[in-house]
């Protein structure tokens, strides 16, 4: 539970993200919210998780940061992900219209982060809203089905045989039929979405994007974790 309870109001999207019954007070936030759930090298993610107390002007005040985000240990090409990450979400214009006010507060969480071995960022729309988002909200469709086996195992079997290529190619190797085409295809992104097989999911997602088994390369971090992180 955060330190702070998200009350409904008429400038912004608030309510709870179901899969991590985290709270969000901003459309903005949710959707960081669906890219740390999706990101498989993110152990956890805390909403309003703590608050800051500090003196400005011989005053007393506290700022509260938005997420406190804990990466898995097995992320070893991220060596940024050694740390937590402290950051507050909002939009580029609000940012910049209200920089005075939220200056004495990114400063405070630098502060706060910098004492606890944290890492501190502003993250923006700018940052969030890009194509790794966009091929995420196709994948998560995908998330709760339930795997075929009699369409997996084709499917990786003939992507070892050609080790990289493409869902069309794929699917015509297999198939000619368009029916169990479709099929074919619906169990890929499945597998794309659970990580089985990847693709650079920093570019544009489409039945033409190169494909390969999962065989746990160097690679593989940059590929498919956000950018944003």
């Amino acid at each position: 539970m955060g330190v702070r309870k998200i009350k409904a109001n008429y400038r912004s999207v608030t309510g709870t993200h179901g899969p991590s019954g985290q709270d969000f007070e901003s459309s903005l936030e949710q959707l960081m919210m669906v890219l740390l759930e999706f990101d498989p090298y993110v152990e956890r993610f805390d909403a309003q998780p703590l608050q800051i107390e500090y003196k400005e002007d011989g005053k007393l005040r506290s700022y509260v940061p938005d997420l406190l985000i804990h990466f898995k240990k097995n992320s070893p090409y991220h060596p940024r992900r050694s740390r937590p990450l402290l950051c507050e979400i909002k939009y580029r214009s609000d940012y910049v219209q209200n920089f005075a006010e939220i200056r004495p507060k990114v400063r405070q969480g630098l502060r706060y982060a910098k004492l606890n071995q944290y890492r501190f960022d502003v993250i923006t729309d700018i940052k969030i809203k890009n194509t790794y988002l966009q091929n995420v909200l196709f994948l998560r469709r995908y998330h709760n089905k339930v795997p075929q086996a009699h369409l997996h195992q084709p499917l990786i079997s003939k992507l070892k045989a050609l080790k990289k290529t493409t869902p069309n190619i794929l699917i015509r190797a297999l198939s000619g039929d368009l029916t169990l085409q479709a099929e074919y295809l619906f169990e890929l992104w499945i597998m794309v979405c659970k990580f089985e097989v990847l693709t650079d999911l920093n570019v544009p997602l489409n039945q033409d994007s190169v494909i390969f088994h999962n065989n746990g390369g160097r690679d593989l971090c940059q590929l498919i974790s956000s950018p944003v992180l």
